[in-house]
C-alpha cells in the first residue's frame, strides 16, 4: 500500500511516531494533533500499480506548528527516491496547501503528491 510505504518513510526521517502522531486516512477522535497520510487515486498499468495520489493532511493547534510539519514533509516527498516495497518516486511537484481551521480550531495544512512506481 502507497500509504503505508509513505508513512513508514515519513517515520523513519522526522519525529513522527506511527500510532502516535502520524496515522493512515485520518486521525483517531482522541487524537488532537499529528498527521494522517491517505491515499487519494491510483492507476494501474497492466494490472500493477503505476502512479497513487496521496495526500498527508497535518493537524495542529497552532498555525506554525501545522505549516512546519506540512514544510518537513513536503521537503522530504520531494527529494525522496529510493525502495520500500518496490521502487517508488515522487513524480512531479509536491504541493502544501493551507485548508483552514476545523470545527475544534485545529489549523489544517495539506501536502500533496503522486508517486509513481516503478
Amino acid at each position: 500500500m502507497v500509504e503505508n510505504d509513505v508513512a513508514t518513510y515519513i517515520a523513519a526521517n522526522t519525529s513522527h511516531a506511527t500510532g502516535t502522531d502520524l496515522f493512515m486516512g485520518v486521525l483517531p477522535k482522541e487524537t488532537r494533533e499529528g498527521v494522517a497520510v491517505a491515499l487519494v487515486s491510483q492507476s494501474m498499468l497492466n494490472g500493477v500499480l503505476s502512479d497513487a495520489y496521496i495526500t498527508v493532511t497535518c493537524f495542529y493547534d497552532t498555525y506554525a506548528n501545522s505549516r512546519a510539519a506540512a514544510q518537513t514533509i513536503s521537503e522530504l516527498l520531494d527529494a525522496y527516491e529510493g525502495t520500500m516495497d518496490g521502487t517508488w518516486t515522487t513524480n512531479g511537484p509536491v504541493v502544501v496547501e493551507y485548508i483552514g481551521q476545523d470545527t475544534i480550531g485545529r489549523y489544517i495544512f495539506s501536502v500533496n503528491a503522486t508517486i509513481s512506481y516503478e
